[in-house]
C-alpha cells in the first residue's frame, strides 16, 4: 500500500518523528498500539480496517497501521 500524504500530514509526521524518539508510526496489533502498548478503542481499529484516512493512537498520537 502506498500512502500519499498532504503537506500537513507530512509536517505532522516530521513532528511525531522528532518527538517520539524517531518512531512516528506504530502497528495496531492484537487491539493495542505497539508504540505505547495501550489498548485501542474498537472504533479506532474498525476505522483502520475501513478507511484510507490516517488514524492516530488516542494515547500516544502515533500514526497507526494494521
Amino acid at each position: 500500500m502506498i500512502a500519499i500524504l498532504t503537506t500537513e500530514e507530512l509536517q505532522l509526521f516530521d513532528e511525531l518523528y522528532d518527538s517520539k524518539n524517531r518512531v512516528a508510526i506504530a502497528k495496531a496489533q492484537d487491539g493495542k498500539c505497539t508504540g505505547c502498548r495501550m489498548l485501542l478503542p474498537t472504533i479506532i481499529t474498525e476505522k483502520l480496517k475501513k478507511d484510507d484516512a490516517i488514524v492516530y493512537c488516542d494515547n500516544c498520537g502515533r500514526m497507526l497501521l494494521l
